[in-house]
């Protein structure tokens, strides 16, 4: 997702990251090694069940491709299937 964010950044789209960790410090070692461009939240202990609640509890992570009226254009994680939709929410042809 980093070359999808940093071409379309600067109209419009951003990215954000939701962490789930049982301790604060494995999301840092991550965020050191990866270098992700976009802010990074944390869930720790799964104490607002951000997880739960859309569907991704028992799994390594999901993905929410959200317009600006918060609509789900998508769910998938596949940047060449994302480009499109994207394009198409920022009106950019």
């Amino acid at each position: 997702m980093i070359p999808v964010y940093e071409k379309y950044k600067d109209k419009g789209f951003t990215v954000v990251a939701i962490a789930r960790e049982q301790k604060a410090d494995a999301m840092q070692k991550v965020m050191e090694r990866d270098s992700y461009p976009w802010p990074s939240l944390l869930e720790l202990n799964d104490e607002n069940g951000v997880w739960r609640k859309n569907g991704a509890d028992n799994s390594g992570g999901a993905m929410f491709l959200i317009d600006r009226d918060g609509t789900i254009l998508s769910t998938s994680t596949d940047a060449e299937e994302l480009e499109p939709i994207i394009k198409k929410a920022l009106n950019i042809e």
